[in-house]
């Protein structure tokens, strides 16, 4: 795997720590293998909240976004699942906003952050509908 990942059990959700560099021509694999890891600790541990920190260089093309957003399903992660992905690089958090509306598009409860305190305050609120 091109990243160093940290997976964490938190009280009320899985914490995943990522940084690393994109590998350029397949930006999407790593990123998928790491959310089927994921998805293995939400089938281990009755938790249905995520926290994704990523520290990653570089852009993330726009087919990899949508593959990336359209994979959750495929690797495992269950549709109740909520996720607050907190990009670090501001260069690539547009490209992660598309990949989240992607993932909404497909019944996923998701939102993109640039820092971890709002990530975390909306991740444990309650789901409303």
């Amino acid at each position: 795997m091109a990243y160093n990942t940290r997976i964490e059990i938190m009280e009320s959700y899985i914490r995943i720590e990522v940084s690393g560099e994109r590998p350029r021509g397949r930006e999407a694999e790593p990123s998928l293998e790491i959310w089927k890891e994921v998805a293995g600790f939400c089938e281990e541990h009755p938790k249905h909240a995520i926290l994704a920190v990523q520290n990653l260089s570089g852009r993330l093309p726009a087919g990899a976004a949508y593959q990336i957003g359209t994979s959750l399903d495929t690797v495992g992660i269950p549709r109740r699942t909520k996720i607050a992905l907190v990009d670090l690089n501001i260069e690539s958090l547009p490209d992660n906003l598309f990949s989240a509306t992607v993932a909404q598009n497909r019944g996923y409860q998701g939102r993109v952050f640039s820092n971890e305190a709002d990530a975390v305050q909306w991740l444990l609120e309650k789901t409303t509908g």
